[in-house]
């Protein structure tokens, strides 16, 4: 199968995190999305959510929104955003590119290509630093991501999609069960 191949930022533009002091959390204030508040798949880890005070607007994620770990041992971990997750206003450790749509891009493609090897792969590759992985916004930005056709994107995360609200179905079932 071809490929085209596009660089993220083709398709959408990098920032960094808001750098503020987590609160205990509080339902009328925006969740402070942290690194350790993303699971390894993607999902958000629900225990020890924190808030954060009211922030600007670009810092509150939106439609097409993904965020990536910038550094550490999680430098490459991504969370692509879903609203049904709630307000999330994402913290320094991590940058967001706001994907837009195009001809040939599907932006929830994106979702599901930052889990395969191609992608980790690309992490190990160009992560640097010493003793903690480092990824910034210029090199995420340059992250080649491998496109089959528009048609082909938008039938893999439907597919993929309904497996996935499977999976959310469950773990709120089993949320649940364990109160």
């Amino acid at each position: 199968m071809r490929f085209k191949t596009i660089k993220l930022g083709d398709v959408g533009n990098g920032m960094y995190g808001v750098a503020e002091p987590a609160i205990n959390f509080d339902d009328k204030l925006p969740t402070y999305l942290r690194i350790t508040d993303i699971n390894p798949d993607g999902s958000i880890n629900r225990a020890g959510l924190k808030s954060v005070q009211p922030q600007k607007k670009q810092y509150h994620l939106q439609d097409n929104d993904i965020v990536f770990a910038r550094t550490g041992n999680s430098v490459g971990k991504s969370y692509y955003y879903d609203k049904r997750d709630g307000d999330f206003v994402f913290a320094g450790f991590l940058i967001k590119f706001s994907l837009h749509e195009t001809e040939y891009f599907y932006p929830r493609y994106l979702k599901y290509f930052v889990t395969t090897k191609k992608y980790w792969g690309w992490v190990n590759s160009i992560s640097n630093g010493s003793t903690r992985g480092n990824i910034n916004a210029k090199m995420f930005a340059n992250m080649p991501i491998d496109l089959p056709t528009k048609a082909k994107q938008i039938r893999l995360v439907h597919a993929l999609d309904l497996l996935e609200s499977k999976i959310r179905i469950n773990r709120e079932i089993n949320d649940n069960l364990a109160v």
